[in-house]
């Protein structure tokens, strides 16, 4: 049923908030988490039934809550083309993508070492940063245009997940 441990059991647990519509197809939002219960209540059926009841429920509410933020969210594109018109208002003269690509930086700069970026491979980390200013990595590897577009996918994907982890890095719009 799980893999067992002394004090605990791991066990994969899938949860759905719904359905949403992308690109006329329907999709099913879930998302699947491994959780450990402790031993003493997995031989207990009933206390067993109700811990992992109360799992999905929590994964549940976590899904609406990353659905209602993402529908309310404005992208971070948009956001740094807003700054961007801003600044050249004022005589900067930095492209869109420039400005984007400063704030993703000041952003990566603000979480290394922050708790959002321990399961991240700092070796990634650097490799975003040496795409964003078009240099190698310290180890001198140069950075291919797809790996590019990977890395900034990815991490534009965890600055979208919440614009207030991302709109103090870009100035205000």
């Amino acid at each position: 049923m799980g893999k067992q441990n002394k004090n605990v059991v791991k066990k994969k647990v899938t949860a759905s908030a719904g359905y949403e519509y992308i690109e006329g197809k329907r999709r099913q939002i879930k998302r699947t988490e491994t959780i450990l219960i402790p031993a003493s209540i997995f031989n207990n059926k009933k206390k067993l039934e109700t811990f992992i009841k109360k799992e999905k429920e929590r994964i549940r509410h976590e899904l609406e809550v990353e659905r209602k933020t993402a529908k309310s969210a404005i992208t971070f594109r948009e956001y740094a083309k807003k700054v961007a018109e801003r600044k050249r208002q004022q005589g900067d003269v930095r492209s869109v993508t420039e400005e984007s690509n400063n704030c993703i930086m000041q952003f990566i700069n603000s979480l290394i070492g922050d708790y959002k970026l321990k399961d991240i491979d700092k070796e990634i980390v650097d490799m975003v940063k040496a795409a964003i200013n078009n240099k190698k990595t310290r180890t001198g590897r140069i950075i291919s245009d797809k790996t590019k577009y990977n890395y900034f996918s990815y991490f534009r994907s965890v600055i979208n997940a919440d614009v207030h982890y991302w709109r103090p890095f870009c100035g205000t719009a």
